[in-house]
Protein backbone atom coordinates (compact mmCIF):
# COMPACT_ATOMS: atom_id res chain seq x y z
CA UNK A 1 0.00 0.00 0.00
CA UNK A 2 1.20 3.60 -0.93
CA UNK A 3 0.26 6.44 1.05
CA UNK A 4 1.22 10.05 1.06
CA UNK A 5 0.51 11.93 3.74
CA UNK A 6 -0.50 15.53 3.31
CA UNK A 7 2.68 18.52 3.37
CA UNK A 8 3.45 20.08 6.62
CA UNK A 9 0.64 23.59 6.69
CA UNK A 10 -1.95 22.02 4.43
CA UNK A 11 -4.79 22.48 5.62
CA UNK A 12 -6.60 20.43 7.39
CA UNK A 13 -10.20 18.49 6.75
CA UNK A 14 -11.16 17.17 3.39
CA UNK A 15 -8.21 15.44 1.82
CA UNK A 16 -8.52 14.20 -1.89
CA UNK A 17 -7.83 10.81 -2.24
CA UNK A 18 -7.85 7.53 -4.36
CA UNK A 19 -8.43 4.30 -3.27
CA UNK A 20 -8.40 0.83 -4.31
CA UNK A 21 -10.60 -1.76 -2.58
CA UNK A 22 -11.26 -4.94 -3.44
CA UNK A 23 -15.60 -6.23 -3.04
CA UNK A 24 -17.64 -8.96 -2.44
CA UNK A 25 -19.83 -10.17 -5.54
CA UNK A 26 -23.02 -12.05 -4.51
CA UNK A 27 -23.15 -15.67 -5.83
CA UNK A 28 -23.89 -15.61 -9.83
CA UNK A 29 -23.28 -12.03 -9.85
CA UNK A 30 -21.68 -10.12 -13.15
CA UNK A 31 -20.06 -7.01 -13.47
CA UNK A 32 -22.80 -4.53 -14.35
CA UNK A 33 -25.31 -6.04 -11.40
CA UNK A 34 -22.96 -5.34 -8.72
CA UNK A 35 -22.18 -2.10 -10.02
CA UNK A 36 -26.26 -1.29 -9.79
CA UNK A 37 -25.66 -3.03 -6.36
CA UNK A 38 -22.93 -0.56 -5.11
CA UNK A 39 -24.66 2.41 -6.86
CA UNK A 40 -28.28 1.81 -4.74
CA UNK A 41 -26.08 1.43 -1.57
CA UNK A 42 -24.24 5.14 -2.42
CA UNK A 43 -27.80 6.41 -2.98
CA UNK A 44 -29.32 4.87 0.55
CA UNK A 45 -25.65 6.26 2.63
CA UNK A 46 -24.52 9.81 0.76
CA UNK A 47 -26.52 12.78 1.50
CA UNK A 48 -27.55 14.50 -1.30
CA UNK A 49 -26.33 11.82 -3.17
CA UNK A 50 -27.19 12.12 -7.30
CA UNK A 51 -25.69 10.16 -10.15
CA UNK A 52 -23.86 11.75 -12.40
CA UNK A 53 -22.80 9.44 -15.11
CA UNK A 54 -22.71 5.37 -15.50
CA UNK A 55 -20.32 4.33 -18.46
CA UNK A 56 -18.17 1.26 -19.86
CA UNK A 57 -15.01 1.61 -19.68
CA UNK A 58 -11.74 -0.59 -19.90
CA UNK A 59 -8.82 -0.99 -16.96
CA UNK A 60 -5.87 -2.88 -18.02
CA UNK A 61 -8.07 -4.37 -21.09
CA UNK A 62 -10.56 -5.66 -18.59
CA UNK A 63 -14.35 -4.57 -18.69
CA UNK A 64 -14.95 -1.98 -16.07
CA UNK A 65 -17.94 0.18 -15.36
CA UNK A 66 -17.74 3.60 -13.81
CA UNK A 67 -19.75 5.65 -12.04
CA UNK A 68 -19.32 9.56 -11.11
CA UNK A 69 -21.33 10.62 -8.34
CA UNK A 70 -22.18 14.13 -6.34
CA UNK A 71 -23.26 14.52 -2.66
CA UNK A 72 -22.56 16.57 0.24
CA UNK A 73 -19.98 15.62 2.84
CA UNK A 74 -19.01 17.31 6.41
CA UNK A 75 -16.94 19.54 4.38
CA UNK A 76 -19.30 20.73 1.89
CA UNK A 77 -20.01 19.21 -1.79
CA UNK A 78 -18.28 16.32 -3.30
CA UNK A 79 -17.36 14.86 -6.44
CA UNK A 80 -16.34 10.44 -6.56
CA UNK A 81 -15.47 8.57 -9.25
CA UNK A 82 -15.67 4.73 -8.76
CA UNK A 83 -14.24 2.12 -11.57
CA UNK A 84 -15.38 -1.34 -11.24
CA UNK A 85 -14.56 -4.64 -12.66
CA UNK A 86 -14.16 -8.41 -11.93
CA UNK A 87 -10.90 -10.46 -11.93
CA UNK A 88 -10.24 -13.89 -10.32
CA UNK A 89 -13.92 -13.64 -9.01
CA UNK A 90 -13.78 -10.46 -7.02
CA UNK A 91 -14.66 -6.92 -7.14
CA UNK A 92 -12.16 -4.16 -7.57
CA UNK A 93 -12.40 -0.71 -7.05
CA UNK A 94 -10.91 2.24 -7.99
CA UNK A 95 -12.45 5.38 -5.69
CA UNK A 96 -11.57 8.90 -6.60
CA UNK A 97 -12.75 11.50 -4.09
CA UNK A 98 -12.03 15.18 -4.58
CA UNK A 99 -13.73 18.43 -3.48
CA UNK A 100 -16.92 19.63 -5.56
CA UNK A 101 -14.82 22.67 -6.89
CA UNK A 102 -11.69 20.61 -8.19
CA UNK A 103 -13.10 18.13 -9.81
CA UNK A 104 -12.61 19.28 -13.36
CA UNK A 105 -8.74 19.65 -12.72
CA UNK A 106 -8.27 16.59 -10.44
CA UNK A 107 -10.47 13.73 -11.93
CA UNK A 108 -8.54 13.94 -15.12
CA UNK A 109 -5.22 13.17 -13.58
CA UNK A 110 -6.96 10.07 -11.59
CA UNK A 111 -7.97 8.52 -14.99
CA UNK A 112 -4.57 8.96 -15.74
CA UNK A 113 -2.98 7.07 -13.06
CA UNK A 114 -6.50 4.75 -14.00
CA UNK A 115 -4.97 4.37 -17.39
CA UNK A 116 -1.38 2.67 -16.59
CA UNK A 117 -2.78 -0.24 -14.50
CA UNK A 118 -1.51 -3.53 -15.86
CA UNK A 119 -2.60 -6.86 -14.71
CA UNK A 120 -0.21 -9.68 -14.14
CA UNK A 121 -1.75 -13.03 -14.84
CA UNK A 122 1.48 -14.87 -12.97
CA UNK A 123 0.27 -13.55 -9.78
CA UNK A 124 -1.84 -16.10 -7.50
CA UNK A 125 -3.78 -14.41 -3.99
Amino acid sequence: MLVAPAPPGAPRGFATNLVMTRGQLQPAEVLGAYADRQIAELAKSMKKFHLRTRSDVLVGGEPAVQVRCAWHGVEGPVETEITMLVRAGSALLFTATVPKNQADKLLPLFRAVLSSVHFDDTFTP
